[in-house]
């Protein structure tokens, strides 16, 4: 019974909700109805007193309202001028037409002043409750937690460059010595060494080298097949060259300081996006 009882109050409170939400409905749309065509007409014709901005007349209307002189028969020809042009149509065939045709276009003008409205209480809530970050006490906080962090970018600098220069110290090695590469390939080809990276296997299924890079492998086989003649250290330093440009400006990011360059260029980005978007 007590499960009954409450699905009841949730349906009456739901009805109630919904009774709410369709009366406000009927106060948007609850505009002046036209009794007459001809103030429907001069409301919404070019230039009329709620088409000021608009200059053309409303699709709703245009099928019939003309702005040129006729006659049909014996039915009544209205006429009536806005800003000095003349509008013309059939009241017999197309009144009833215009007045609802004006009704809809006033309901259509009430619903967006009502819209415009919402968004205005909404804006005016939400600017209410904007939070920012608070990055002063934040830093305050975090203040005792600079030290270490500076020593772990400095860690960071370090074994970075060192681990550059020996991977490329390495390659250097591997296509420079014939010797060196051929233990290299003869511990790939065994699977076994301390050259060879565990489990590590290549496409092939061969073993992968630890120390020595894809690139200077490939340097050497494309010196010897597809670009026979070439020299295998332009094809590895061409290969490599990206990737020396982008660690340089990572360790001149960590050394200077400037860790947050990035985030500095996203943020510029999206305030100038937003700027654009508040002012549309």
């Amino acid at each position: 019974m007590k499960t009954k009882r409450k699905s009841f109050k949730a349906l009456l409170v739901l009805a109630v909700m919904l009774i709410s939400l369709f009366g406000s409905t009927l106060t948007v749309f609850a505009a002046d109805e036209y009794t007459d065509s001809k103030q429907a007409v001069s409301d919404w014709a070019p230039g009329g007193s709620k088409n000021a901005d608009g200059k053309v007349m409303p699709p709703a209307l245009a099928g019939y309202v003309k702005t040129s002189s006729f006659t049909n028969g014996t039915n009544k020809i209205e006429t009536t001028t806005v800003n000095g042009v003349s509008y013309y149509w059939d009241e017999t065939l197309y009144g009833e037409a215009i007045r609802r045709a004006g009704d809809s276009l006033n309901k259509k003008e009430a619903a967006k002043l009502q819209d415009q409205a919402n968004l205005a209480t909404f804006s005016e809530v939400t600017d209410t409750m904007a939070l920012s970050a608070d990055v002063g006490t934040a830093s305050g906080i975090l203040s005792g937690l600079m030290g270490p962090l500076r020593t772990l970018l400095g860690i960071i600098v370090v074994l970075a460059s060192v681990g550059m220069t020996v991977f490329s110290g390495f390659d250097i090695c591997y296509i420079a010595f014939p010797v060196f590469r051929n233990k290299c390939e003869e511990a790939k080809q065994n699977g076994t060494g301390p050259m060879v990276r565990g489990n590590k296997t290549g496409s092939g299924g061969e073993a992968k080298l630890r120390f020595v890079s894809d690139d200077a492998q490939y340097a050497v086989v494309a010196a010897d097949t597809v670009q026979s003649g070439k020299n295998p250290f332009v094809i590895y330093f061409g290969k490599r060259l990206l990737s020396y440009v982008v660690l340089a400006i990572l360790l001149f990011i960590l050394l200077t300081g400037r860790v947050t360059i990035f985030t500095d260029l996203a943020l510029k980005v999206v305030s100038g996006l937003l700027d654009i978007i508040q002012s549309i």
